[in-house]
């Protein structure tokens, strides 16, 4: 039933991950008690926990109509024969080493010793809390050390099996996490620590060595256009909408933006003009890419906070404006309490001691939302040039357009120093879209949103982008990138990423355990 489940999901999810597919299978049939098709129709969202709100939308209305892919459906009804050599192939030669009699599907079979690992550990996965990083080290450790004895040299899609069922067993344990918001499954993390223990412990002992080998080469779609987006390329226009109403509308649109001091009643009927005509907006963006400066010629009001913010959630599924207000108020102090307590680095301890400075020169702790950004761009080692150009603070939109002549992903340019600007500037491929953004959220905003809106893959400094993409706005696939770097990662979320993820989760629990043992004190 697992397998065929699985292979549902990926039916139903076409860009779900296959190891992903195999954990929430595992965890309906181990956990929920699924038994057969027929009691997919009582499970519920609470089930259903790993995954994204659209995900669980989409599985439990197909399963509610009893909507199966006919192939999903042949497969599942083969004989158990077929079933087994289907597996056999698509796992390809699972043998640990040359002449190694292990069976090629140990993998699948493999029990984790929970008896060898500590009463503690086991008490706080019993208890869905996340272990301390001491005693997640000693379960890899005794994980690994115990599947050696069976596969000297595994490979990392075995680990990834086993990591897929620990996660399954335990999945409020290993989710990743900052703050309050979800990241990650865990799987990603967990599959990182087994494979690197492996490669460890096999270091200098066999030239081949399966886990630290390269997986074979796949041939991938490049979905970085679509990725993460719930809404990319809609066909069809809204009830009672004609290319003629788009039209008026969309003039319409460009008359009200002409206008200043625009009343409440204005400002309505421009958000719901630009719902109406969002289809028309991504075939221009989409189908015809038109160039920037044509697009703000026909669509004014997209290029406002307001305009670029609703077009986004309509192409996301999320209000950027809203989720980045809230992660810097909600993990920015965790942020920068963790940067100062844990960072050694001297390019991340300058930026704090400028984020000092000037919060007393200004009086306030608005230099910390651009110091946070400030501070992961030197904490991943990525160039503030990539995302800032700083200008005099009296700098006009047609000085700042003079120096950015050439093709350039989005950049703000700060209208002084980036940590206590007041005035901020939209640039995309050289073109100055909007030259008064005054809240660095809003710029922050606009900036990333430009992106995902246009199509545009992050630049040099990716992995700051993602971290905001992740970590604050929430968009979180389960596969692909929108990094144009040549670097293919192995893992799902950027390892650099992961890494301080981890290391933030791990602070923030040592320091929660340190308040509730003061608290116990007293």
């Amino acid at each position: 039933m697992e397998t065929s489940l699985q292979s549902e999901i990926e039916a139903i999810l076409p860009n779900i991950d296959k190891m992903k597919a195999s954990l929430v299978a595992n965890h309906l049939c181990q956990e929920s008690g699924v038994e057969d098709k027929d009691d997919l129709k009582y499970v519920t969202e609470e089930d259903l926990d790993m995954l994204k709100p659209v995900q669980k939308r989409k599985l439990l209305q197909a399963w509610k109509r009893n909507n199966v892919s006919p192939k999903v459906v042949e497969q599942s009804q083969a004989p158990v024969e077929t079933q087994e050599k289907m597996s056999k192939s698509s796992s390809g030669s699972s043998t640990c080493t040359a002449g190694s009699t292990t069976a090629a599907d140990w993998f699948r079979k493999y029990l984790v010793p929970w008896n060898k690992m500590s009463k503690v550990l086991m008490q706080q996965l019993e208890e869905g809390k996340r272990p301390l990083p001491s005693h997640r080290r000693d379960m890899v450790r005794i994980i690994i050390k115990d599947v050696m004895t069976i596969c000297p040299s595994p490979k990392k899609s075995q680990l990834g099996h086993i990591a897929a069922n620990i996660v399954a067993k335990y999945p409020n344990s290993f989710k990743d996490f900052i703050g309050d918001q979800v990241v990650g499954s865990g799987y990603d993390s967990l599959l990182k620590n087994l494979t690197e223990k492996a490669q460890n412990a096999n270091r200098g002992k066999n030239s081949s060595n399966a886990a630290a080998e390269p997986e074979k080469k796949r041939l991938k779609t490049n979905r970085t256009d679509s990725y993460g987006c719930v809404n990319y390329s809609p066909e069809e226009l809204p009830q009672k909408e004609s290319e003629e109403t788009q039209m008026q509308k969309k003039e319409e649109m460009k008359l009200i933006a002409l206008q200043k001091g625009q009343t409440k009643d204005c400002q309505q009927k421009l958000k719901n003009n630009m719902k109406d005509t969002y289809v028309s907006q991504r075939k221009d963006i989409v189908e015809k890419q038109l160039p920037v400066p044509e697009l703000c010629a026909e669509w004014p009001y997209l290029f406002t906070v307001g305009g670029m913010c609703l077009h986004a959630e309509l192409l996301v599924g999320i209000n950027m404006k809203t989720e980045i207000e809230k992660a810097f108020q909600q993990k920015g102090k965790l942020i920068l309490q963790y940067f100062r307590a844990k960072s050694a680095k001297k390019s991340v301890q300058t930026v704090l001691a400028d984020i000092d400075k000037a919060k007393g020169a200004s009086g306030n702790d608005k230099p910390e939302l651009p110091g946070i950004i400030l501070l992961l761009l030197a904490h991943f080692g990525e160039d503030a040039g990539e995302l800032f150009i700083v200008m005099e603070t009296t700098v006009t939109k047609q000085d700042a357009e003079k120096l950015n002549t050439e093709r350039k992903p989005p950049m703000l340019i700060t209208c002084g120093d980036i940590l206590t600007a007041d005035r901020f500037m939209l640039n995309i491929d050289g073109e100055v879209v909007h030259w008064d953004l005054s809240s660095f959220p809003d710029a922050l905003m606009m900036l990333f949103a430009s992106y995902y809106v246009f199509s545009i893959e992050y630049g040099e400094a990716c992995t700051t982008m993602e971290f905001v993409q992740r970590c604050m706005v929430g968009i979180n696939p389960d596969r692909g990138c929108k990094s144009a770097a040549k670097k293919k990662f192995r893992y799902s979320l950027n390892p650099k990423l992961l890494s301080l993820i981890n290391s933030i989760q791990d602070y923030q629990t040592s320091v929660f355990l340190c308040e509730e043992a003061d608290d116990g004190k007293h």
